[in-house]
């Protein structure tokens, strides 16, 4: 698959369908619909005119300067260091001119994204908007419980499963308005694997901040003295994260998944998408605890996830792993179902069928649900409300 790029993304043209990549694991779950749509991959390039990307930036950043002084005389915290906010600001302003320049020349039909609140992906879904083209969103990972991040400015969702539907729902959003299609990133034969007992314990972290991870390393390392084998998240620090594990632990070279179909008896993570893989497979996932708070997916709750705090909690959680029944294997099993309804070739086909389905009908007369323009209902209670400058 070749690559185009605007400063921190990556365009893509599948036939007449545009699509944006900001990570692996959206190129993951977006190249098997790309296959099934049968289309040869090309590069998507354009040129952005200087006077007009000038004027984006600029207005990017006045945004940026408005916001930063009402919430200063509120007394509120700013949302990122203030460096970081404004770099945020003008590489969204620079994806925005670059997805119109393309959008310009009139060879797209339809444009999709893997996320709904990286800059990129979203500065797409109100470019398409703009010119008339409908976007769809294909989630890179499970949906989220925070409201505030977890919108839908596009007009047609392919989700994972009937799970994620009635999240959205308790969110006041029209299910009818929302597809279920399943997740292409994952091409696996349906067979569950043999759990080995006697096998070695699984921490698949995610590229969280150092002292969470030296944290979570910490109630391992005091709760059981075997060796764990490490599978990073694609964008970990693996430096950093071979520094601060056991010597004694073994680093996974490839997709976790790969070594989930292996059987390990358990999996230790902390607010990680590689859960629902592990239980889609009828593995015992254990919830690490973090100064980070709460789960960041909702699937993630007991019983069918066990939540830790201290090294005692661990230890025995390892061992009601290790110990599992058929019948609690397979109540993951059917827990992972409701979240993710189907997998692989079966997934895409799904997408690629809304797809075509978004080319004949054209975009929705509104976005499916944009909550940084609307008030919505909060996962934590109070509504939250959403200003678009």
């Amino acid at each position: 698959m070749q690559f185009a790029r605007s400063d921190r993304a990556d365009f893509r043209s599948a036939g007449d369908v545009l699509l944006v990549v900001e990570s692996e694991n959206q190129r993951r779950v977006l190249e098997p619909i790309a296959r099934e749509l049968g289309r040869e991959i090309t590069p998507a390039s354009a040129r952005v005119g200087w006077r007009e990307q000038r004027r984006l930036t600029a207005r990017a950043v006045a945004l940026c300067r408005a916001l930063d002084a009402e919430l200063r005389a509120a007394q509120a915290p700013l949302p990122l260091a203030e460096q970081a906010w404004y770099a945020l600001a003008r590489d969204a302003a620079h994806a925005f001119g670059y997805a119109r320049a393309l959008l310009a020349t009139g060879r797209w039909t339809s444009a999709a994204i893997g996320s709904t609140h990286g800059p990129v992906a979203r500065a797409l879904a109100i470019a398409a908007r703009e010119v008339g083209i409908p976007s769809i969103y294909v989630p890179h990972a499970p949906v989220l419980s925070d409201a505030e991040i977890v919108d839908l400015p596009v007009d047609y969702a392919a989700l994972r499963g009937p799970g994620e539907v009635e999240h959205y729902a308790s969110f006041g959003v029209e299910p009818q308005r929302l597809a279920v299609a399943g997740d292409p990133s994952i091409a696996r034969a349906p067979e569950l694997p043999v759990l080995r007992p006697d096998g070695t314990a699984v921490f698949a972290p995610s590229p969280d901040p150092a002292d969470c991870l030296s944290q979570m390393i910490a109630v391992i390392k005091e709760a059981t003295s075997e060796t764990i084998t490490v599978s990073p998240h694609p964008r970990s620090d693996l430096r950093s994260l071979r520094a601060i594990s056991p010597a004694s632990w073994t680093f996974w070279p490839r997709r976790t998944i790969e070594l989930l179909e292996q059987g390990p008896p358990v999996v230790l993570q902390h607010s990680s998408g590689v859960a629902l893989e592990a239980l889609q497979l009828g593995i015992p996932v254990v919830e690490l605890s973090c100064e980070s708070g709460d789960p960041v997916y909702p699937f993630i709750r007991e019983p069918h996830v066990t939540k830790v705090v201290t090294p005692d909690e661990l230890r025995a959680a390892l061992d009601g792993a290790r110990s599992a029944t058929a019948s609690a294997r397979d109540a993951l099993v059917q827990w992972a179902g409701h979240w993710v309804a189907r997998t692989g070739a079966e997934a895409a086909a799904r997408v690629a069928g809304l797809l075509r389905h978004a080319r004949s009908a054209g975009p929705g007369e509104t976005p499916i649900w944009d909550a940084w323009s609307s008030p919505v209902r909060s996962a934590r209670g109070p509504e939250v409300g959403n200003q678009r400058l």
